[in-house]
């Protein structure tokens, strides 16, 4: 079935080319169609003023149009007989149509004249509202004068070379985080609007680092397993340490086995003679201390601290022997070798930290004179420095030490350097010049006043070492350290004051005084202390409050209060004091309660009813006949042998 040609040719005007050569080559020769000649007409206004055409059949009557569907090519011209396949191609007109009008072949004035197709029907679309274009607005403009996401047409960019793939996908600028496919904000934004959204930020960030933290750390389990120690000759063993001073070998071949005897003071005298690197070096005390821990451990004895202490003084010794070659050969770099793998030992932790500083603090303080200056050098390291400051009782040390130094300088004029005034300071420096030892002390002196200067508080070595600062103050003269000497010496003036002031002067500061002076390392003699006691104040009711109240405190801790004062009472009591109206009188004034342990006084009390200096019976009555024990109060809640004074907060 042929089917029919596309709507959209009807309006063509002729024929195609291949239309007509196809008809002219199936088109036989027949009889002519006589048909009249008809002009072309250019004006579409004359269409309907032509004359119908007739048809031969010599009817004289006009062909009638079609019905149904329209024809896409219709013509009232008949047929002359001649019937063509309509499946060997389309059906043609038998007389030319007339071709459109040329552009500007019309004119103006005639234009008007023309008939004009109004739209309408089915299939046929409204003309379209007119609306106000789109107002594009300019881009933004970067420094420069540059466009934002405009590049113009180089032949360069990406956009400019088209594909298949650019053509069917577009550009797209490609997020940097490849995780990450959207924004957090549509659920950040609606927790900020609650109430909670703080908190509930908080705890989203709070698991963020913990996840970051997590994920950060290493999952996998810890293969590494101390190298095993083996002996070996003496040749071998100097090629192994060799190869480890060797930068190019590698530890995985040296970490199979290690040389037996390497350990103590050898293996870091061996660190210094083979000039072996820090790392390597650390690495093998590593390894070696972890093999003294398991032995020690195998042994059955305390592993870490009995190793840890004699690895310390290891090198202490070590550091000693070096010391002790000052001025022999190339000591220079063998005293910077130690110091660095010192100081690396003790930033490891591999060191007893307390009895290190303190073996520096005790160098420096027995040094001699021509070794001070290393010491000071040793000290002046800032791990070694800040382990020293950052406790008070090293720091007390240290400052002792520095002004015991600095007193034991002399200069040309053999005078000690605390009794020189500031104008004798300065004659002295005009004629000989200070040794660098001098200002290396005063310098460091100079650093603990200017960072820690609570090292300084010396109250009771001020009067000896006060002169000493002060002449330095004055020999420096700069602003900041002669008000930090200043504001040192107000502080310790205030702080003798206050020492002298607090002499007990009352009875019962005397008394409170004289049990905390008590000295429990030696044998107390309570017949002694008692009369002490009882001289200081002869009322043996206040005595006893006193000495409850002084036993019961919140600011004094130690069992060592119990006993003493049951001592004391039994004691008074042999000697005819009534112990037992004492202690009634002190739990009947409540005032201490706030402000004192009522485990201790029970205590007391019962220890005196187990050795029947205290009547629990006659106590007992009394609670019954005062009624000071009410249905409120419960004896059975307290654990203690004796539930005296309970009463007595309800009497009346």
């Amino acid at each position: 079935m042929t089917s029919r040609p596309a709507l959209g040719n009807h309006g063509s005007g002729a024929p195609s080319r291949s239309q007509s050569q196809a008809y002219s080559q199936v088109r036989r020769p027949s009889k002519p169609v006589k048909t009249e000649s008809i002009a072309d007409c250019i004006d579409p206004a004359l269409e309907d003023e032509r004359p119908p055409i007739y048809n031969n059949n010599g009817a004289g009557e006009a062909r009638a149009p079609p019905r149904g569907r329209p024809q896409l090519f219709y013509s009232t011209v008949a047929s002359n007989g001649i019937e063509l396949p309509m499946h060997s191609f389309p059906y043609q007109p038998a007389v030319n149509l007339p071709a459109p009008p040329r552009p500007g072949s019309v004119h103006l004035s005639d234009a008007s004249q023309q008939r004009r197709i109004q739209p309408g029907g089915t299939g046929v679309k409204d003309a379209p509202k007119l609306t106000a274009p789109e107002v594009v607005l300019a881009p933004v403009q970067f420094p420069g004068e540059k466009d934002a996401d405009v590049f113009p047409w180089t032949g360069n960019n990406a956009e400019d070379t088209l594909s298949e793939t650019l053509v069917k996908g577009g550009i797209s600028n490609k997020p940097q985080i490849m995780n990450e496919t959207n924004t957090a904000r549509p659920s950040l934004w609606s927790n900020l609007k609650n109430k909670s959204g703080i908190t509930t930020l908080s705890t989203l960030f709070v698991a963020v680092l913990e996840k970051r933290q997590q994920s950060g750390r290493l999952q996998a389990t810890n293969t590494f397993k101390p190298p095993p120690r083996l002996t070996l000759r003496d040749s071998n063993r100097e090629a192994w340490l060799h190869d480890l001073a060797n930068p190019t070998v590698s530890l995985r071949r040296l970490s199979r086995t290690i040389p037996h005897g390497l350990m103590g003071k050898v293996l870091l005298d061996q660190c210094l003679n083979k000039n072996i690197p820090l790392p390597r070096a650390l690495w093998l005390a590593k390894c070696v201390g972890i093999n003294e821990l398991r032995a020690h451990k195998r042994k059955g004895q305390a592993g870490t601290v009995t190793w840890a202490r004699g690895w310390t003084s290891s090198v202490e010794q070590f550091l000693d022997s070096v010391i002790a070659t000052i001025g022999q050969g190339d000591w220079k770099p063998r005293i910077t070798y130690s110091l660095q793998l010192a100081t690396c030992l003790y930033k490891e932790h591999l060191l007893d930290d307390d009895h290190f500083l303190d073996w520096i603090l005790h160098g420096l303080d027995s040094c001699p004179t021509e070794r001070l200056f290393i010491w000071l050098l040793v000290v002046s390291v800032s791990h070694y420095w800040n382990g020293i400051t950052s406790c008070r009782r090293r720091g007390k040390r240290l400052a002792e030490t520095l002004l015991n130094h600095v007193g034991k300088v002399c200069l040309a004029t053999r005078q000690p350097y605390s009794k020189l005034t500031s104008l004798q300071l300065y004659q002295v420096e005009d004629q000989l010049s200070p040794s660098p030892a001098l200002q290396y002390l005063e310098n460091t002196l100079l650093k603990l006043l200017g960072t820690r200067p609570a090292c300084l508080l010396l109250p009771t070595s001020w009067a000896k070492h006060h002169a000493t600062l002060q002449a330095l103050a004055a020999k420096r003269n700069h602003p900041q350290i002669t008000q930090a000497v200043q504001r040192l010496e107000a502080r310790v003036t205030r702080l003798l004051q206050r020492s002298k002031s607090t002499a007990p002067k009352s009875p019962f500061a005397r008394v409170i005084h004289r049990l905390d002076s008590v000295n429990y390392k030696t044998t107390i003699r309570i017949e002694d202390l008692s009369y002490e006691c009882m001289e200081i104040m002869s009322n043996a009711v206040q005595l006893i409050s006193v000495l409850l109240q002084w036993a019961c405190s919140y600011y004094r801790n130690g069992s060592h209060r119990i006993y003493l004062a049951t001592r004391l009472l039994r004691r008074w009591s042999h000697l005819g004091a009534d112990i037992y109206e004492g202690i009634v009188s002190y739990l009947q004034d409540m005032t201490w309660k706030d402000s004192g342990q009522l485990g201790v006084v029970f205590r007391i009390v019962a220890e005196l009813v187990r050795s029947k200096h205290f009547s629990a019976g006659r106590y007992l009555q009394w609670l019954i006949a005062t009624g000071s024990l009410g249905s409120d109060v419960d004896l059975g809640a307290v654990s203690t042998p004796l539930p005296v004074g309970l009463g007595c907060a309800n009497k009346s």
